[in-house]
């Protein structure tokens, strides 16, 4: 594990990144250890689909035309690794070097070492495997799960803590979001009646 000046075998890394089902609380615990796991032998940071799947990375918001399908890739930035010759390339902020947005990028290595499926047929329960998410796929579902949950990526790291005390943790922040939420969700029903009951109340005054 990354501590300090530390680091993680480049192979256990690697094995990481390839195997779901391997160390799943190097990507639960803290963001520099999840992010560790995603850096290469040549110190980029690379989403699993882009490591896996699509090493190129020749798709991204900067290279769309008219004509294509899509204008949101889910890769805001061109790729710009380091390579041999070139060992000062700098990602965009808040971003890896495959372009990726790395809060997207995290929260996909997260739920695709922990997430399973059990099939009511035969009972067997397995994860991801090797199925990645494409980018515009994992934005989707990214910006779907932080609109259902109301958490952020980083309140899935949970440190030091249990997994009792982290899911406890979590729901209270959860509970709160969700109180929030429903007052204002409140105030713009009594504020949308209220404008719905003013033309009656002028009617019968007339």
């Amino acid at each position: 594990m990354r501590d300090g000046n530390k680091k993680m075998d480049p192979k256990f890394r690697r094995l990481i990144r390839e195997v779901a089902e391997f160390c799943p609380r190097a990507a639960m615990t803290n963001r520099e250890l999840a992010l560790h796991c995603l850096e290469t032998n040549r110190r980029n940071f690379i989403c699993l689909y882009h490591g896996e799947r699509d090493k190129n990375g020749k798709t991204n918001d900067e290279s769309v035309t008219e004509q294509s399908p899509y204008q949101v890739t889910g890769t805001p930035y061109a790729r710009a690794v380091k390579g041999v010759r070139e060992d000062d390339v700098e990602p965009q902020p808040g971003h890896l070097h495959c372009g990726c947005p790395e809060d997207v990028v995290l929260l996909d290595f997260y739920l695709w070492k922990h997430t399973k499926i059990t099939s009511p047929v035969n009972g067997v329960t397995e994860g991801w495997k090797d199925q990645h998410l494409d980018p515009r796929a994992r934005l989707l579902m990214a910006t779907a799960w932080q609109d259902w949950t109301g958490l952020t990526v980083d309140q899935i790291y949970k440190g030091d803590q249990s997994d009792t005390e982290a899911e406890v943790e979590r729901l209270q922040y959860q509970v709160e979001v969700i109180q929030t939420a429903l007052v204002d969700a409140e105030e713009k029903l009594t504020q949308r009646n209220e404008k719905r009951a003013a033309p009656s109340r002028h009617a019968s005054t007339v």
